[in-house]
């Protein structure tokens, strides 16, 4: 896999904030004093009037998130998944769930690069069907052997590119 270059999901989840920020302003970010770990940093530089660090505080940062959403904006509440689920679980369930508000952690997307079947994809729906029922996209290898080419070609094929990974985050968020 020379021919491919690993990026970090956080990497581009900075970059794509900064890129959907340019086409809505009435986009904000949130996040749980963790900008440089959860990369929204670069959204702040970009935008700094409309990112907001709510400090060590999930719960009320997803309390925020949902005053927001009310007063038409689309917030992205950034920290990390367990805590998210862990101190905020409350407050997304009362605060945003409830009320059906526009806050983006609403679907779950996973992406690996081998077959959806046993993988990530399926350990994260085990645990969302348990504790948060929670609609659900799995990106990978659909059921498929395995087949020679190149990285790159492969990838391309399943669609596991970045081209291929938005077109199907697009589709499972705009459906």
């Amino acid at each position: 896999m020379s021919d491919v270059k690993k990026i970090a999901t956080r990497e581009t989840y900075g970059k794509t904030l900064v890129e959907l920020g340019a086409e809505m302003p009435n986009l904000v970010v949130l996040d749980a004093d963790l900008a440089g770990a959860t990369k929204t940093g670069v959204f702040k530089k970009a935008y700094p009037d409309r990112h907001i660090d709510c400090g060590i505080a999930e719960s009320n940062m997803m309390s925020i998130a949902a005053g927001l959403a009310a007063a038409g904006m689309v917030p992205f509440a950034s920290t990390f998944a367990m805590f998210a689920a862990g101190r905020a679980f409350e407050q997304v369930r009362n605060s945003i769930g409830y009320p059906h508000l526009n806050v983006k952690t609403g679907k779950v997307v996973t992406a690996e690069e081998h077959n959806i079947i046993g993988g990530l994809g399926g350990a994260v729906a085990e645990c969302l069907a348990e504790k948060c029922p929670t609609r659900m996209y799995r990106i990978g290898v659909r059921d498929k052997f395995g087949e020679s080419a190149s990285a790159a070609e492969l990838l391309h094929k399943y669609m596991l590119d970045g081209e291929g990974v938005y077109k199907q985050v697009k589709a499972f968020v705009e459906g």
